[in-house]
């Protein structure tokens, strides 16, 4: 059964406010954009395919989370324990920013290894 033309915008207008918001948009700019008022943003955001969406950005997320943790646990293994403790007591004394930012650097080097 085909969808009529007024469903397929529907759904493309549900695609495209759920991509938004992922990206970080508020509801408020996405009505703006799309040219419909932020109630209907709203519905849209509460539907099935745009939780399917907000499924496959946190599965995607949780994944680079994940790589970047086995960097890290791959750059840790591979020192002395007693460097091993240093490290990770400087770690634990950084500000939460500067843990990020480590881990990120980690990571990069990470995958110049494996390329």
């Amino acid at each position: 059964m085909a969808l009529s033309d007024a469903k397929k915008r529907v759904l493309e207008r549900r695609r495209k406010a759920a991509n938004l918001s992922v990206e970080g948009w508020r509801v408020k700019d996405i009505a703006e954009k799309l040219g419909v008022n932020e109630k209907t943003i709203d519905r849209d955001l509460k539907s099935r395919s745009a939780r399917a969406i907000f499924g496959r950005a946190h599965t995607e997320e949780r994944h680079q989370e994940t790589m970047r943790i086995e960097a890290m646990n791959k750059k840790l293994n591979a020192m002395p324990l007693e460097e091993r403790y240093v490290y990770v007591a400087n770690l634990l004394m950084m500000e939460p920013w500067k843990v990020a930012v480590e881990f990120e650097r980690v990571f990069k080097a990470y995958q110049q290894e494996e390329a």
